[in-house]
């Protein structure tokens, strides 16, 4: 079975209009919780749907890589979890 999920490995959160955000691109109607952890398991985000824009508490987060879990229901109620990491770039 193919995840029909698709995540960028890495991202410019810069403001300048212009894959400013890490934003998860999934079929119509998939519901999704994305947990979004730095390399000392610190949560950084929490079941926000559209797209983390690189920050926590609206302070920007240090350049790296961070770890993704996404909890998917892919229609027809398919549940999956996709785990990955993405790095926040200059």
């Amino acid at each position: 079975c193919v995840v029909a999920l698709r995540c960028p490995t890495a991202f410019p959160p810069n403001g300048c209009g212009l894959n400013d955000y890490f934003e998860r691109i999934a079929p119509q109607g998939t519901q999704l919780e994305v947990l979004i952890y730095s390399r000392w398991a610190t949560s950084f985000s929490g079941n926000q749907v559209q797209f983390w824009d690189g920050s926590y508490h609206n302070v920007p987060v240090p350049l790296g890589t961070y770890y993704y879990s996404i909890k998917a229901t892919l229609p027809p109620y398919r549940p999956t979890i996709v785990t990955g990491n993405v790095t926040v770039v200059k």
